[in-house]
């Protein structure tokens, strides 16, 4: 008896051991691919989603995964594609597994499948495909792992998903200095290639080309981003035009991608130098105000006017340079206090005929002078021949034709030295431009004039 109690103590441990054995296992799990790369150009909110590979559930032996749910969860941050059909599929042999659906329509957070009958004799592989997520949230700090659970019998990590940026979309340009001193170089000024979230893009290699509204500006030349640089780089720029200014930079692949900081207000920097502001002066007459008076700027290096209120001087000089020796013959207030930056003369005049031309130089403020354009004076006909008695002389001028009608009352006259050389024009009228033809015109009246005038008085004698 005791011999048989023995037997079958041994038998009993036996078939424990063995029923053991054949307890069913957890199946393995092939993680899905491709959620490392969810692109947060698909948050949530867009109809953008990523795409998996998988996940799969593997039986080791037939029966690892049980009747009952299979459920896919996603992780915190992320929800899938609720429009989507996930569709499962199982391979092994005729005895594989079985699913009460082989489609599912996900929820936000799971997607749930049903098995109907477990694999007999050998093991089965169930692989879903079309599963599709994306971000709740449109930053690249969100990553978590998909998982499986439900009665079945799978478990654990089915992926992992991370935001990583998306497509280029913009650049940000930062940290120039606001406001900024004309000519002042800023170090600091930081571009960084974005997506339309405005996740950085750290693997950005691009190359990008810089512009600015300040046609003065000195910007860097294009540059081509590094993998160092993680999609982002610091850059020196100086502006130099006072006022309302911006710095744009622009892919050189797209150029329609673009960022830009604006409204970077440049101030004026200190007083260097001076500048004539007048329009070109044209042409003017002795004894008359000069056509155009002369306007004078105090300027800092870049041609910004200053506030600053200088005495301003002026003098005529007969050369293009106003370095030869200054003439006596302008006349007028030739001194004046500059306003806000700015001298302004009236009531100037040149009283020598001199059609080839003078020139007005401006000092004053201890700064580099400044030389004007060309001033032609030609003879006023009107106030050539004057007289101190009681009959005045007239004078009659017809342009191209001078006539001159003078009476026996004439006692004295004052005229302009004659110059005793008649212009010649450098081609012929017909092939002249209307401007060169009234300026001969205007060189040769003067001559006449000269010449006229000069022959009464040589009849007085």
């Amino acid at each position: 008896m005791k011999k048989f109690l023995s037997i079958l103590t041994v038998l009993l441990f036996v078939f424990a051991f063995s029923a053991n054995l054949t307890k069913a296992a957890a199946p393995a799990v092939e993680l899905a691919t491709g959620g490392a790369l969810v692109s947060s150009t698909g948050c949530l909110g867009t109809l953008s989603y990523t795409t998996l590979t998988g996940p799969s559930l593997i039986e080791a032996a037939a029966g690892d995964i049980t009747t009952g749910t299979i459920v896919l969860t996603a992780p915190a941050g992320f929800t899938f594609n609720t429009t989507s059909t996930v569709t499962a599929v199982v391979t092994g042999l005729a005895t594989k597994l079985t699913l009460s659906s082989y489609t599912a329509t996900p929820t936000a957070s799971t997607i749930t499948f049903t098995v109907a009958t477990a694999s007999i004799t050998k093991p089965s592989t169930v692989t879903f495909t079309n599963v599709q997520v994306q971000p709740t949230t449109c930053t690249v700090a969100t990553s978590g792992n998909l998982t499986f659970s439900g009665g079945s019998g799978a478990t654990g990590s089915a992926g992992s998903l991370t935001v990583t940026p998306g497509a280029l979309a913009k650049f940000t340009v930062a940290n120039m200095t606001d406001p900024v001193v004309a000519g002042v170089a800023d170090e600091s000024v930081n571009v960084t290639a974005q997506d339309i979230n405005g996740n950085t893009i750290t693997g950005y290699t691009g190359t990008v080309h810089f512009s600015s509204n300040d046609a003065q500006a000195v910007l860097p030349d294009n540059h081509a981003f590094e993998g160092g640089d993680s999609g982002t780089h610091v850059f020196a720029i100086t502006l130099k035009t006072v006022g309302e200014k911006s710095i744009t930079v622009s892919d050189v692949a797209t150029p329609a991608i673009t960022g830009s900081q604006t409204a970077v207000t440049v101030t004026v920097a200190a007083k260097n130098k001076l500048a004539f502001t007048s329009v070109t002066p044209g042409n003017s007459y002795t004894y008359s105000n000069l056509v155009v008076q002369p306007t004078v700027a105090e300027e800092d290096a870049f041609g910004n006017i200053t506030a600053d209120t200088d005495e301003i001087t002026i003098k005529a000089y007969t050369d293009s340079g106003c370095t030869a020796a200054a003439t006596a013959d302008l006349t007028g207030t030739l001194a004046v206090n500059a306003v806000a930056g700015t001298a302004t003369f009236s009531a100037i005049k040149y009283n020598t005929v001199y059609p080839a031309g003078i020139y007005i130089k401006a000092s004053g403020g201890g700064l580099t002078t400044a030389c004007s354009s060309i001033y032609k004076v030609y003879a006023n006909s009107s106030q050539i021949i004057t007289t101190s008695s009681s009959t005045v002389a007239t004078t009659t001028t017809t342009t191209p034709t001078t006539t001159v009608t003078t009476t026996p009352a004439v006692t004295t006259t004052t005229a302009p030295a004659f110059q005793g050389k008649m212009p010649v024009a450098s081609k012929a009228i017909s092939a002249m431009t209307l401007t060169e033809k009234n300026s001969y015109i205007m060189e040769l009246q003067t001559f006449l004039i000269q010449l006229l005038t000069q022959l009464l008085t040589l009849m007085k004698k």
